[in-house]
């Protein structure tokens, strides 16, 4: 990968949100995610509190 802009999946933002590691592929990345995207971790059922508050923090950076 080159540059340091990266449009994340949902699937890549759920699994960032759900796991301890940090993605150093990620690391000093400016990370975007779509509207749809956005819709899509919000209508997630299984998504427990704490993942929806780091959802919410993650879209606002």
């Amino acid at each position: 990968m080159s540059g340091n802009k990266l449009l994340l999946d949902t699937n890549v933002v759920l699994s960032i949100l759900g796991s301890e590691k940090v993605f150093s592929s990620l690391e000093g990345k400016e990370l975007f995610i779509s509207f749809i995207t956005e819709l899509e971790l919000f209508s997630y059922p299984a998504l427990p509190l704490l993942v929806s508050l780091c959802c919410i923090s993650f879209m606002v950076k």
